[in-house]
């Protein structure tokens, strides 16, 4: 079965292949929260836990996301399987399904249409498909998965690219095959970083709803309070992971919040974390190296098994990552 979104790229002027995380097609808001989240690790003290809630049951969730389904794309009555680690399938006509992960916290949706390329300055506007899938979500997700509206914003826009070469001329020309909105998380006015409280909206170039994906544990805030590092110190921890120079304007993005790994992985308990990362690029602005890490932020960090820096924080020898539990991929 192809996945389309196996070729999305980033479009800003040039056109780069993904690869993590994609700068060119940040939206102005993840920019803005970016800027903000810096100041807020700068200025708070501490930040109240995110605790996750009790899991959601995989068939409610599935009968509510259904309901917003075209009855001739997967039929109410169709069949439900259970796969590996208990998640919940259900195959609708022309290779269409939803999936869903045993404790429903993350899934997704195919439609499998057939799509149709248009020139790269034919594409609808960034912002006119942040609104239509802005619209997708309101509509199909919001009911199903209990997502507070204030907590949604775009923080991505990327495009499925089909890049054909004549084999008589060599002449390169590229089309857009449909685009994707990815929208993050914010709690309380912070934002939650890492794989986790992402949304993705895939559309055609017409506009139609190609796919969607969630990692959208529920959370909720919690009683206890974790008291946060100095700027200084969480500068410092990334520098020695990373190999850079202690200074923040080193690193291509440096981004605060509560960390969710996604999946359901790690504790109970969100905590605070830097993304760090950092982009080499040769002379003609090429990229040669990305890497990151998500740095503890905590001024006293809880262990976490799946979360080695945050035992490396704390003086001890990281233990082998878990596996990853089986689910939808991620968005």
């Amino acid at each position: 079965m192809k996945d389309n979104r196996a070729a999305f790229v980033g479009v800003a002027g040039v056109i780069m292949m993904l690869a993590g995380t994609v700068q060119a097609g940040d939206t102005d808001q993840r920019r803005a929260v970016e800027a903000q989240s810096r100041s807020s690790l700068a200025s708070k003290a501490a930040l109240r836990r995110l605790e996750r809630g009790p899991a959601r049951e995989a068939q409610v969730v599935a009968d509510a996301l259904l309901s917003s389904i075209p009855a001739d794309v997967i039929p109410v009555q169709a069949t439900r399987q259970r796969g590996q680690g208990g998640v919940l399938r259900i195959n609708g006509n022309n290779d269409a399904y939803l999936e869903i992960s045993a404790d429903a916290a993350s899934g997704r949706y195919y439609n499998s249409p057939a799509l149709t390329g248009v020139e790269l300055n034919a594409r609808k506007a960034d912002g006119e498909l942040i609104s239509i899938a802005r619209a997708v979500v309101d509509e199909k997700l919001v009911p199903g998965l209990q997502i507070m509206k204030d907590e949604l914003y775009p923080i991505m826009v990327r495009h499925q690219i089909h890049t054909n070469i004549e084999r008589a001329t060599g002449a390169t020309t590229r089309q857009v095959l449909s685009s994707e909105v990815v929208f993050g998380r914010r709690i309380d006015d912070v934002p939650v970083i890492g794989p986790g409280s992402k949304i993705f909206v895939e559309l055609s170039n017409d506009g139609e709803l190609v796919s969607y994906g969630f990692d959208w544990s529920p959370l909720r805030i919690g009683n206890e309070s974790q008291p946060l590092a100095t700027v200084a110190t969480v500068v410092e921890r990334a520098a020695r992971t990373l190999g850079t120079p202690p200074n923040v304007g080193e690193f291509s993005r440096f981004e605060c919040g509560y960390y969710d790994q996604g999946q359901g992985r790690g504790s109970p308990n969100l905590q605070s974390a830097c993304l760090a990362q950092l982009v080499t690029r040769d002379a003609n602005g090429a990229i040669v190296q990305a890497v990151e890490e998500y740095v503890p932020a905590g001024d006293i960090v809880a262990v976490d098994a799946a979360w080695p820096l945050s035992e490396i924080v704390n003086g001890r020898a990281p233990a082998s990552p878990a596996a990853p539990p089986s689910g939808p991929a991620r968005p």
